[in-house]
C-alpha cells in the first residue's frame, strides 16, 4: 500500500552533515591532486571535479596530451570507486552529470521514502518519490522540463511523453489526489487543502495544492503555503 511505501523510519535518517562527512572522507585521495569542491545544497551534497583536459588549450607535445589523458583516466577510475565506496553504504544514492568540457558534478542524497515535508509556510514535495508512487512510464518531467518557466507557488506541472485523453486525465487526477490523501495532505482541524488539477497543454498536467497557512490556530485567508519542489527532502 502506498501508506506503507511512504512510512519513514527517523532512526535511519542520516544527518546531511554527516553525508558530507563521509563524502570528504570518500574524496579525500581524489582531492589531493584534482579541483575538487564539496559543498552542501538543500538536501543533497555536491561534488563537482573539474577536468585536466580544458577544451581551450591547444597541445603541441602528443605524449604530453596522450600522458593527460591517462591521468584524466584513471581520475575517473577513482572516482568511480569513491561513488560505490559511498554507495555500499546502503541508504546512500547520487546522479552523475558529465558535461561537454568534462566536468564532473555528483549529487549525493539520502535515500528516504517521505513524500512531502510541511512547516507553517511551506510543503516540499520529492520529485523522486512522488514519480516513483505515480509509476507512469510517460511522465518526462516533473516542474523541470523548461527551466525558464516561472512556475506559481502552488504549482507542480507534469510532462509527458504523449498527450493523455480526457479519460487517462481523469484517473491521472483520482491517482494523484490519492497519492497525497494518503499520505497526510488533508483537512486537520483548522487547517484545509484542496488539489486542483486540470489539463495544462497538450502534453503536460498542472497540480495546484493549496493549503492554508496557520498562525496561532487561526487560518489566514487567502494565504497559503509556498509548494516546492526538489529531486529529495
Amino acid at each position: 500500500m502506498i501508506s506503507n511505501f511512504i512510512k519513514f523510519n527517523e532512526s535511519l535518517d542520516r544527518d546531511i552533515n554527516k553525508l558530507k562527512s563521509d563524502v570528504v572522507d570518500a574524496f579525500a585521495y581524489i582531492s589531493d591532486d584534482n579541483n575538487v569542491s564539496i559543498e552542501i545544497k538543500l538536501s543533497e551534497v555536491i561534488v563537482e571535479i573539474k577536468t585536466i583536459l580544458p577544451s581551450s588549450t591547444i597541445h603541441s607535445d602528443l605524449e604530453e596530451y596522450i600522458n593527460k589523458h591517462a591521468l584524466w583516466q584513471e581520475t575517473l577510475l577513482d572516482i568511480n570507486v569513491a561513488i560505490e565506496q559511498l554507495k555500499s553504504k546502503g541508504d546512500i544514492d547520487f546522479l552523475v552529470k558529465i558535461n561537454t568540457v568534462g566536468n564532473v558534478r555528483i549529487n549525493f542524497f539520502i535515500i528516504n521514502t517521505k513524500l512531502f515535508k510541511t512547516d507553517n509556510n511551506s510543503i516540499t514535495i520529492s520529485r523522486i518519490n512522488l514519480t516513483k508512487l505515480i509509476n507512469d512510464n510517460s511522465i518526462i518531467g516533473i516542474n523541470d522540463r523548461d527551466e525558464s518557466h516561472s512556475f506559481n507557488r502552488n504549482e507542480i506541472r507534469f510532462y509527458f511523453s504523449s498527450p493523455k485523453t480526457p479519460e487517462q486525465q481523469i484517473e491521472f487526477s483520482d491517482k494523484i489526489t490519492k497519492i497525497f490523501t494518503d499520505n497526510g495532505l488533508i483537512n486537520v482541524g483548522d487547517e484545509g487543502i484542496k488539489i486542483k488539477l486540470y489539463n495544462y497543454n497538450v502534453d503536460s498536467i498542472l497540480v495546484e495544492i493549496f493549503q492554508f497557512k496557520v498562525r496561532n490556530n487561526i487560518p489566514l485567508r487567502g494565504r497559503y503555503k509556498n509548494v516546492k519542489i526538489q529531486h529529495t527532502i
